[in-house]
């Protein structure tokens, strides 16, 4: 005799979970993978993504974007609207300058400088790489209009 798994308690809701953990599964592999556009080299002939890009792909990936929005919505955290370039006041109500530094503090130590009405509830990214941070960095700055003009790297700092 031949068992149906899906006329199993809990059958199909497993078989479908499995399928499901199988495709996100491959799908991260081939979107993570060395050379890919998130990775930043050509994949698949297409043109390489620009940082903001990745920084937009990446925050997505982290579920940033859960938590700050990009219009300018009030979340769980700060919106990223306008964000960088500007300054926010703390909790203890210093005002700091929402730049590359502070942001890289915020990702790798998110309870060290709160922002002024929200709770520490942001988890510590230690593992994300300088330059996924980089990335994201981006991202925010292409979301601000008080962002500083990008940094000219230093091949363009040395074309006439």
């Amino acid at each position: 005799m031949k068992s149906d798994v899906t006329k199993l308690p809990l059958g199909e809701g497993l078989v479908g979970f499995v399928l499901a953990a199988v495709v996100v599964t491959f799908v991260l592999a081939f979107a993570f993978a060395s050379g890919s556009a998130i990775e930043g080299g050509e994949a698949g002939g297409e043109a390489a993504l620009e940082p903001w890009e990745r920084g937009q792909q990446i925050a997505e990936s982290f579920a940033c974007t859960s938590c700050h929005s990009t219009t300018g919505e009030v979340v769980i955290g700060p919106s990223w609207l306008n964000l960088f370039g500007g300054t926010v006041t703390l909790n203890d109500g210093t005002e700091v300058l929402v730049d590359e530094a502070y942001v890289q503090e915020s990702i790798l130590n998110p309870p060290a400088k709160m922002v002024e009405g929200f709770e520490a509830v942001m988890p510590t990214f230690s593992g994300i790489s300088d330059e996924d941070i980089q990335d994201i960095i981006a991202f925010m700055a292409s979301l601000s209009e008080a962002a500083p003009a990008a940094t000219p790297t230093a091949e363009e700092a040395a074309s006439p």
